[in-house]
């Protein structure tokens, strides 16, 4: 006959195998490395400095290795320094691109062919503060949703809206456009990507 303490061992050692068995959540980061798909973007210490002013836009592309994942996720920090007509954009290419946008009149926009186009009101970040960036894209609930804080604090906006997609190849953080866009200079540090199976 089992005592109390036996059985409930054996439930322990039970949910210790199943635990194993599925695996755990936890996130891997992934994509450390990027590559320069247009323009001269500069490294300063732990800074990547995206600036138009030198009358070319400047892109960057982080490939995805972790293909099978279910889920993805963005960190980022960055300070838009100058920006009067411009814009910065981070791109998800799904394939089909996803973007957020940081436009000239200080608002933050959100793109996607399948949504509505999301946007707050002008003026909503300020030159020269930091905010923090997240986005979490969530392929099995087929859905993104994007966070930006300033001084890690004030929420400017709070975004979850439908996916469409099935995987993230890559992503991008860009400035207008390849030849003559408008003036942008902007730093960004801290970028974390990682990725989960389970």
């Amino acid at each position: 006959m089992l005592t109390k303490y036996k059985m409930a061992m054996m439930i322990v050692g039970l949910l210790l195998t199943m635990a194993l068995a599925c695996g755990t959540s936890e996130s891997t980061e992934i994509a450390s490395a990027y590559n320069v798909v247009f323009g001269t973007p500069t490294e300063m210490g732990e800074f990547i400095v995206f600036n138009s002013k030198d009358g070319e836009g400047d892109q960057i592309q982080f490939t995805l290795d972790e293909q099978d994942a279910h889920q993805y996720t963005l960190d980022a920090d960055l300070v838009i320094e100058e920006m009067d007509k411009g814009r910065f954009t981070v791109l998800l290419d799904t394939p089909t691109v996803r973007t957020l946008t940081f436009q000239g009149d200080k608002s933050v926009r959100v793109w996607s062919p399948v949504s509505p186009v999301s946007s707050t009101g002008r003026d909503t970040f300020s030159l020269s503060k930091e905010m923090h960036l997240r986005i979490l894209v969530d392929l099995r609930e087929n859905s993104w949703s994007i966070v930006v804080t300033e001084d890690d604090q004030e929420v400017l906006m709070d975004y979850t809206g439908f996916l469409g997609a099935t995987h993230v190849r890559s992503i991008r953080f860009s400035t207008s456009v390849l030849e003559n866009p408008e003036p942008v200079k902007v730093t960004v540090r801290n970028i974390v990507i990682s990725s989960s199976s389970h």
